[in-house]
Formats: C-alpha cells, structure tokens, sequence
C-alpha cells in the first residue's frame, strides 16, 4: 500500500469527493517551453532533480533533504550485473561533485543538467524494477528541455523565508499508507510538482495533494518539532513557470474535517490489517511449498515472504487459464489462444504485454504497494478480461 494505492480504493475516493471541494481553476494561456522529445516522464524525474538542486542553492541556508537519492536505493538492485553497478555507481559519484560545485560556485552547469538525465535513469529500476537497458543513455535534446524549463524559473516562487523542505516524508503517517513523500514544502505552502504539457488538475492530483495535507496533519513531516504549519497546498507547471496554490481553509471544512481525520486513520488502519492478517495465512502456506521445493530464491535480493507466496498464487491462477510457464521466473508466460500478449513477472514487477495496442503494456508494482495481494489481483482481474473479449 502507498498514498497513491490508498486513494485509488473507490471508498477512498469517494470520501475525499464529498469532504475537499476541488477549486475552479482556468489553465494559463500558453505553454512557455513545449517538451521537445517524446521522454516524458524521463524528463519529468530529471526536473524533480534539477529544481531541488537549485533550490539547494536558492535556499542554502534554509533547505533541508534527505541524505540519500532513490537514484542511490537502485544500486541495490543492480548486483547481479557488475558493469550496470559500475555504471550506475559512476553516475552517482559524479552528480554528487558537480552537484557540490553548483552549490559552492552557483554556476549552473549543462554537465550537472546531464547528471539529473542520468539520475533519472536509475529511479525507476528501484521503483518498478524495469530500465536496466536504458542506464546511462539520455537523449541529448533533454538537456536543452531541462535548461529551458529552468531558466523560466521565477526565483521568487520558491524563495524561502523560514522553511524549505526537499522531498520530505511524513514520519509516522508515511507509514501509516506503506510510504509517501512530497516534492517540496516552501514556508507554509507543500507543492507538487508538474511537468506535463498541460496546465490541468485531474481529480486525482488534487486527491494526492491534499492527501499530503493529511498527512502533514496526521503525523507533521520531515521529522521537525514542533510540528510547522502548512496552511495553503500548490501545484507548479514547470513548463508555464506557474505556481497555483490553495488557501486549506478553501478546501476543508473545519467542522467535518477532525471526523475525516478520524475516519482516514482507521480507513488505513483496516486496509493494514488486512495486509497483515493475509501475511498470517500466506506464511502458514509459505513451510509447505519450501518443503516442496517449490521457491527459488533469487540472489540479487531476497523477496519478503509476502511476496514469494503472491506470486507463487499469481502464477498458479494464470496456469489455470492456460498461460504456460516460461523457462524461468523473468521468461514472458504466452497463451496459445493469445497470441499477442505475453506475461512479464519478477519479485517486483508483474507487466502484461499487449501487441497492436497503443500502449503496449499494463503494469502493477509490487515493490512501492504494501498491498502485494490487491496488485495481483487488480491483475488477475485484467487478464480475465483480454480472455473474455477472446473468447
């Protein structure tokens, strides 16, 4: 389970529909620095580096960030091949000396731009488990979208006079919904950053902001007491230069929220419990099929327990239905009347492949959700129903 997991539950999504009203809000004219490839979401992580090593800069005195980069946690994950370590260790140590430079001299670089390209190279083997192939291989013409987007930057949006918070996490309310952290808390306003095309808030990014603000609320952030006020949320289009922010007090009802509070904290508490009470039955499961010599262990990093038995019934259903198994645990699973679709599984990633469609692939990750059983199933429920439309 993770914030994102969490609300995406329909009760979830519900509540927070009828206890936060969503503002109107009229997208900026233009967009000022269109993306110029088509690496997305590449570019969007690469940024999220860039605008926290400016804001290192901009906020020396001030800016507090975690000691260590989820680009850092993907190392772990790159064992089983020593040039990939060597690689990614290498782009690491880098970024950290040109990042130390920027921050003595203040002399932005187009090598410390390329540094956040790579950096993002890296988070997503942690996060989803997939990448391997593309790290250290950015596209030139990123850089030049990199250093368009921060040379709109207005310095004054992000100034900070008492408090600049980067990439900070909730403390016991993180752990609260299996993980959560915000891009950046400048004084008394938590934002999040956007880089898309378009100057929009789907129902879906407000949720999440404001369900950052509960957090904060619930278990205050960045470990700081006493615990600092946040009274307005935004969001910044990085591609527009464009901070929106909200007043909380235009959001929330202060007469039904301390109930909306109480209700959050043991709406997560359930979906925990479970989480914990499907562990019990899935651990009693897990003696029987080490006795039976049905697991094998993968060196690069040993799955929880959880896991393993997961997607022990996650295969045994799709062999049901008549997938046939791959000649190891990464090998595609096919299925003779599917011709077109193939099933990727590892210890952190399920991926259904999917020919002809425009996205070619549905993707669940086990790594960031606490809820390994609800993200099999969601996938079980998918492959039923490219066999129904088959059949």
């Amino acid at each position: 389970m993770s914030l994102t997991s969490f609300l995406n539950n329909k009760d979830v999504r519900q509540r927070f529909r009828l206890e936060f009203r969503k503002p109107p809000f009229l997208a900026q004219s233009e967009i000022l620095t269109p993306p110029i490839s088509n690496n997305y979401s590449h570019v969007g992580v690469a940024f999220d580096y860039l605008l926290r090593f400016y804001l290192q800069h901009l906020n020396s005195d001030l800016a507090k960030t975690k000691k260590f980069w989820v680009a850092e946690h993907a190392l772990d994950e790159l064992h089983e091949d020593p040039n990939l370590h060597s690689a990614g260790e290498d782009i690491i140590g880098e970024a950290k000396v040109r990042l130390h430079h920027y921050l003595k001299t203040g002399q932005m670089t187009r090598e410390l731009m390329e540094s956040a390209l790579l950096l993002a190279t890296l988070d997503p083997i942690y996060r989803s488990g997939f990448g391997h192939e593309f790290v250290g291989k950015i596209n030139s013409a990123d850089i030049k979208d990199l250093e368009n987007m921060l040379s709109i930057v207005d310095p004054k949006i992000f100034k900070a006079q008492e408090l600049c918070l980067l990439n900070p996490n909730f403390d016991k309310a993180s752990t609260l919904v299996g993980g959560a952290d915000a891009d950046l808390i400048i004084d008394d306003t938590l934002i999040d950053i956007k880089t898309s095309q378009y100057c929009k808030i789907p129902r879906d990014d407000f949720n999440q902001i404001v369900g950052y603000y509960v957090l904060h609320v619930l278990g205050g952030v960045g470990g700081l007491e006493p615990k600092p006020k946040i009274n307005k949320v935004g969001i910044y289009f990085s591609r527009y230069a464009y901070l929106l922010s909200f007043e909380m007090d235009s959001i929330i009802n202060r007469k039904t929220f301390p109930d909306f509070l109480a209700w959050f904290n043991d709406r997560a508490k359930q979906e925990y419990k479970e989480v914990i009470e499907e562990k019990r039955k899935l651990e009693a499961k897990l003696a029987l099929l080490k006795a039976k010599n049905k697991i094998k262990r993968r060196r690069r990093r040993t799955p929880s327990q959880k896991t393993i038995l997961a997607l022990e019934n996650f295969t045994t259903a799709i062999q049901d239905r008549g997938f046939k198994i791959g000649k190891s645990s990464v090998n595609p699973y096919h299925h003779p009347a599917l011709p077109g679709i193939r099933i990727v599984i590892t210890t952190r990633v399920i991926r259904i492949e999917i020919k002809g469609r425009k996205k070619g692939y549905l993707r669940w990750n086990l790594s960031q959700s606490f809820s390994i059983l609800h993200e099999t199933s969601s996938a079980l429920e998918e492959i039923d129903i490219l066999l129904k439309e088959k059949g």
